[in-house]
């Protein structure tokens, strides 16, 4: 049974208060391009500043002690625990700790892949096939 006729059209207009916004933005790349920006930005302050020869293949670096720093749970429960000022005095002592960590990480994967010849072979046999294509995908 039919109840009666009604006017369901969707207006952008205030009309009796209900009003209907479609998305302003669509997708997720979004959501990305700012911490891209922001590490090209930090990337090209540093160079500036220090005169330093970074690339984009040095952001790796920086995106490896935010995200140990970011697992990091004694310091995420400071940053909860504190405001900016205060999570500062412990989130020093963290970033020296991560940045002597990565370098010794890295350090054992250079000895490595320098004292090892078949873990030398290894990575080279990974790394070849996918350097290779790269390189002749950007001619």
């Amino acid at each position: 049974t039919k109840v009666g006729d009604f006017n369901i059209t969707l207006s952008t207009e205030d009309t009796d208060g209900a009003v209907v916004h479609g998305p302003t933005e669509l997708g997720t790349a979004a959501d990305e391009e700012p911490v891209k920006k922001a590490l090209s930005e930090l990337i090209d302050l540093l160079n500036e500043h220090f005169g330093m020869d970074l690339t984009e293949a040095d952001q790796l670096t920086f995106d490896q002690y935010e995200e140990r720093l970011v697992a990091d749970e004694k310091l995420a429960t400071q940053a909860k625990a504190n405001d900016l000022k205060h999570y500062a005095e412990v989130f020093g002592q963290a970033l020296d700790g991560v940045v002597i960590d990565q370098l010794l990480q890295d350090q054992r994967i250079a000895a490595k892949v320098h004292d090892d010849p078949e873990f030398r072979k290894f990575i080279a046999e990974w790394l070849i096939n996918r350097v290779y294509r790269r390189q002749r995908d950007v001619a």
